[in-house]
């Protein structure tokens, strides 16, 4: 147990790049994320994952660089409809650009972070991490047809669609809503 923790500590250090030792050309990364990585992420439940990152930096300045990121693979995740495993292909990108001079660390969602300048690292955990979950459709299900028959069959034994309709006989006199009669005199009057 000892060894994995490591091993996924020194992987997450991996993701902690060091902006001031990065040269002034282009540079590549490349990092492979199982469940593991993402077992943090609530809401979306992901039970396997076999994803690849790469992260292509062009540093422009001491101060400004600009990323693109590109995530491909498979999640495996639960299909809303029958709860069975669903896997899904990841294939995204996200470019942004990270100015490092600010005060404070800030992340518009628009493509540019801002880092302090006393800060020595970009963590890219979060960023590689949202990237791949914003590329979950916002329902993920199986095909009709793919979807485990016996927890379908229990949803429509245990589901209503609508509720009951009550037939009405038309030999019995119900008093109707009073607003009615107007329109039923002038339906009446069209009628002779």
């Amino acid at each position: 147990m000892q060894r994995f923790l490591r091993d996924f500590s020194d992987f997450m250090d991996a993701l902690k790049l060091k902006l001031a030792a990065l040269p002034f050309d282009r540079q590549e990364f490349n990092y492979e994320m199982d469940a593991k990585f993402f077992a943090v992420a609530e809401p979306i439940e992901v039970r396997d994952a076999a994803v690849r990152a790469r992260l292509e930096v062009v540093r422009r300045s001491d101060t400004v660089f600009e990323m693109h990121l590109h995530c491909e693979g498979t999640l495996t995740i639960p299909c809303d409809r029958c709860l069975g495993d669903l896997l899904l292909p990841v294939d995204t990108d996200y470019d942004f650009s990270v100015t490092h001079t600010g005060t404070d660390y800030d992340d518009d969602g628009e493509g540019r972070v801002t880092l302090p300048a006393g800060e020595p690292e970009l963590d890219l955990e979060p960023i590689v991490r949202d990237t791949v979950l914003l590329a979950i459709p916002l329902t993920h299900s199986h095909d009709a047809d793919e979807c485990d028959g016996k927890v379908i069959d229990a949803l429509a034994r245990h589901s209503i669609d609508e509720e009951p309709v009550q037939e009405s006989n038309p030999t019995e006199d119900v008093s109707a809503d009073p607003r009615w009669d107007a329109l039923k005199d002038i339906l009446n009057e069209n009628n002779n």
